[in-house]
């Protein structure tokens, strides 16, 4: 499935979600930041090259140097400083002995403290959308894929094997009521997928049925927490299903 194209969800803002704080019966709330997406090293490259001189292997090269460098610095125990930040040589070894000889070096560290200008431009230009009041943690679909070549985004063939990419993705395969569901737009019948290779917390690997009838749908995933509580998530864009 790896020629597959996909439709990303692009984040447009810091997504923090309210949880009930259990030390005063729910009288408040925790905040905590929801699963952002990841970001790949070689997309960070396109980044730092663009409207510059650089290609994106001179960008590698200099980042493996600084990587390198950085490195020999710690090792030689000196804080480092960077315009990102300070990196400092720490140890993790908890309470010892007065007459302790040796520390096993599996207890180094690496201790990182943000630039403050970075900090400051980062909160600045940040923007925040609270989510999920509930207290659950909803799973969420970032994007919906098909291995077949040339799909256009959005538009997948009955009978086709697809997979989505998300966070908090599981479900109880033996519920009849859990997993993927094709709901026909506007809402009116809906279809349940029933054919998966994997089901995991980050990823789902289904078949869309093969007599899926031509349409636009809303691909939805319900799930439910330990407590029983129901999840859903619902992808942001309706997908088109063609005939095979």
């Amino acid at each position: 499935m790896s020629n597959s194209r996909c439709i990303w969800r692009k984040p447009i803002a810091i997504q923090l979600s309210l949880r009930p704080n259990v030390l005063d019966n729910g009288e408040s709330y925790c905040v905590k930041v929801m699963s952002p997406e990841r970001v790949e090293f070689e997309t960070l490259l396109d980044d730092m090259t663009k409207d510059t001189a650089l290609s994106r292997n001179d960008m590698r090269v200099a980042m493996q140097q600084f990587r390198d460098a950085l490195c020999d610095r710690l090792k030689l125990g000196y804080r480092v400083e960077t315009p990102v930040g300070s990196f400092n040589p720490g140890v993790n070894a908890g309470v010892v002995r007065r007459d302790t000889t040796r520390i096993d070096k599996k207890r180094l560290r690496v201790n990182f403290v943000p630039d403050r200008a970075l900090i400051t431009e980062y909160r600045d230009g940040a923007s925040i959308a609270l989510e999920d009041f509930s207290g659950y943690a909803q799973p969420q679909i970032d994007y919906v894929a098909t291995a077949a070549a040339g799909v256009h985004e959005g538009t997948f063939h009955a009978g086709a094997l697809c997979k989505i990419r998300g966070s908090r993705l599981r479900f109880d395969l033996m519920q009849p009521d859990l997993g993927l569901f094709l709901v026909a737009q506007p809402a009116s019948a809906e279809i349940r997928i029933r054919d998966y290779s994997r089901n995991g917390s980050r990823f789902i690997d289904f078949l869309i049925p093969p007599n899926t009838p031509p349409g636009a749908y809303r691909l939805e995933l319900r799930t439910r927490t330990p407590a029983g509580a129901p999840r859903r998530a619902v992808f942001r864009d309706p997908i088109r299903v063609e005939a095979i």
